[in-house]
Formats: C-alpha cells, sequence, structure tokens
C-alpha cells in the first residue's frame, strides 16, 4: 500500500508546482506535467503479478500470440496490433504492461490537464476513485476509458467528427466503451434537478419489476452466466450506492447556481447514470463492470462541481469530506474485498 500512497503523493505534489509554472514559464510546466505522470506509470508499467488479469488474461495470451494463437475470439482489434507490434520487437510479454501504460497514462493525464479545472485534484480523485486500481486489471477497459476522457473535451466542443474518430479507435481497445458514445447527443438536453429525483425514486420503486426485465434480457445473451454467477454482494452493493448518491446529492446541491452550465449539467447527468446502475447494481451483477464507464468521468466532474463553491471554508470542508469518503470506500474494496488483486504490489524490480 506504501507504493500507491507514496506515488499518489508526489504525482500531485509535482502537479501542483507544475500549476504554478503553467503561467511563467511554459518549458517548465511540461516538464513537470510529464514528472507528475511519470510515478503512476512507473507503478503500472513495472508491476509484476498485479492485477487479476495479469498472469493468464494477458501474459499467457501474449504467449499463445507468439505461438500463432488467433486472439480475435478473446480480444479487440486494436489490442491485438499492439501484442502484435511489440512482439515485432521482444518476447517478453512486461513490454505490453508497460506499452499499455503509457497509453492509459498520456491520455488520462493530456485529458486532466485539457480539462480539468483543478488537476491535483483530478490526479487525487483518479487513485482514491478506485480508477487506478481497477485499471491495473481491467487494462483494455481502461486504455479505452483513456481515450474516451481524452475526447470529451470534443462534446463541449461540438465536434462530431474527431469525438467519432476517437471513439473508433477506443471501440478498438473495448467494445464496451461503445455505451459512452450517445453522450455526444444528449450534450445540450438539460435535465432538471426535479426529474433527476423522480428518476431515482422511480428507479428505487420498479426494481422488483427491473429485476424480472434485466433477467429475461440478459439470458438472452451471452452475459447469461452472470445470473448464475452472481458478482455482487451486499459489502459492494452498499457502498457503491452511498457514494454515489451522495456525489449526485452534492451536485443536485448546487444545481440553481448551474443550470445553465452545459457542462455542469452534462457532469450531473452522467452522474445519475452511476447512481442508477448503482442501485441496480444488486439486481444487476454486471453492475460492478459498467459502472466503471461513466464513474470515470468523475475524475473531471468532481473537481469542477465542487470548484463552484465560493465560500472557500465550506469548499474545502466539502471536499475533504468527498476525499475521505472516496478514500474510505477505495481502502476497503482493494483491502478487505480484495478486488482487482492489486495488494500486495510487486515489481519486476523485486524479483
Amino acid at each position: 500500500m506504501a507504493v500507491y500512497i507514496s506515488t499518489t503523493i508526489i504525482a500531485v505534489v509535482i502537479s501542483i508546482f507544475s500549476m504554478y509554472a503553467k503561467k511563467k514559464n511554459r518549458t517548465l510546466f511540461l516538464v513537470l506535467a510529464i514528472l507528475a505522470a511519470l510515478p503512476l506509470f512507473c507503478v503500472a508499467a513495472f508491476r509484476y503479478n498485479v492485477g487479476t488479469d495479469y498472469p493468464y488474461t494477458y501474459t499467457q495470451r501474449f504467449i499463445w500470440r507468439l505461438d500463432g494463437f488467433d486472439l480475435s475470439d478473446l480480444f479487440e482489434f486494436g489490442f491485438i496490433l499492439v501484442i502484435d507490434l511489440i512482439q515485432l520487437f521482444t518476447t517478453n510479454p512486461q513490454w505490453l504492461f508497460i506499452i499499455c501504460a503509457a497509453i492509459f497514462t498520456f491520455f488520462v493525464f493530456k485529458a486532466i490537464y485539457q480539462q480539468s479545472n483543478w488537476v491535483p485534484y483530478s490526479i487525487l480523485m483518479l487513485v482514491i476513485g478506485g480508477h487506478f486500481f481497477a485499471s491495473l486489471n481491467l487494462m483494455r477497459n481502461f486504455v479505452a476509458l483513456a481515450i474516451f476522457l481524452y475526447a470529451f473535451k470534443y462534446i463541449r466542443q461540438r465536434r462530431l467528427l474527431p469525438f467519432t474518430i476517437w471513439m473508433i479507435i477506443a471501440f478498438l481497445f473495448h467494445k464496451s466503451i461503445i455505451i459512452l458514445y450517445p453522450l455526444y447527443f444528449i450534450y445540450q438536453i438539460k435535465l432538471s434537478r426535479n426529474a433527476t429525483i423522480i428518476i431515482v425514486a422511480l428507479t428505487v420503486i420498479c426494481l422488483p419489476v427491473l429485476d424480472v426485465i434485466f433477467e429475461f434480457v440478459i439470458t438472452k445473451l451471452k452475459y447469461g452466466w452472470y445470473y448464475e454467477h452472481k458478482e455482487s454482494n451486499i459489502t459492494l452493493l452498499t457502498s457503491t450506492i452511498v457514494v454515489n448518491v451522495v456525489t449526485l446529492a452534492i451536485q443536485l446541491y448546487y444545481y440553481n447556481k448551474n443550470k445553465d452550465d452545459l457542462l455542469y449539467n452534462m457532469y450531473m447527468k452522467v452522474q445519475l447514470l452511476t447512481t442508477l446502475i448503482a442501485i441496480c447494481s444488486g439486481i444487476l451483477p454486471m453492475a460492478r463492470r459498467l459502472i466503471l464507464l461513466p464513474s470515470f468521468l468523475q475524475i473531471l466532474s468532481i473537481p469542477y462541481i465542487t470548484n463552484k463553491e465560493e465560500n472557500k471554508k465550506k469548499k474545502w470542508i466539502i471536499n475533504i469530506g468527498i476525499c475521505v469518503m472516496f478514500t474510505v470506500f477505495t481502502i476497503r474494496q482493494i483491502t478487505v474485498q480484495e478486488m482487482h488483486s492489486v495488494l500486495p504490489y510487486q515489481s519486476i524490480f523485486s524479483l
């Protein structure tokens, strides 16, 4: 755990200095921005047997590819292409983790520095929000999510073509990213606070009906085995709901002051989606995977929303409360529930 804590602190501190340098020295700013990304990149790139999917899903299948095995039924084209390119130069599977860590880190930090209104806080949310730990396991998913986060700026700029191109690239790493593509088309549709509350209430009331619908639909698909192997438990369910309901409530609290802010409204819509998935997690076993998609935007949305608070004392109290809440939630996930198998951490240099 010490590795994750120390690298996060180093990344956040360097990013603070980088923001001070931004207006004074462009070259120094770029150097510090790169240095801020390096600690987390190194943790991801040089890990050994860290992450549930590390040994079999990635290392083993990298070796299968060396033997000429067709991976098209297991991986998307883009990810297979990365493996093939790596294997032009080396047979060492560790390079797959290095390259994927580089892609993930580049796009996430590029997105944060371009789109976040509070860069150090966004970097902190990347870790305490659990996203970085999940990326050490679900590597393909998070490479796709990193590309989406970078492309999110084109939603705000209303530039469909570049957004679509980047989403296609992300799709080539993991197909699930397609779920986020419609966000472009709902950006300018305003969702009121009352409508949000009603949607949440109706979802809770209709859970028994939704349970029947979900089971009927999902059992007809290839994901039917999820109903035979329930992937949720009461601790995960309760904590997930609490964290996301509180986050949505904070957004609703500031709604009146920001109801004409399209970006604010967009973040609220995405958080509503995240909350609905959390609420349905008891009847939708796939929710543990699905929630990773919209919740990734919390890296940008939480700093943006809490920064709307004009009272500095109140602002810090709210942000400290959020940080404590997410930290406790994430620590519980990776220690007590042992999600993603990221502990104990070991690197290739400690072998």
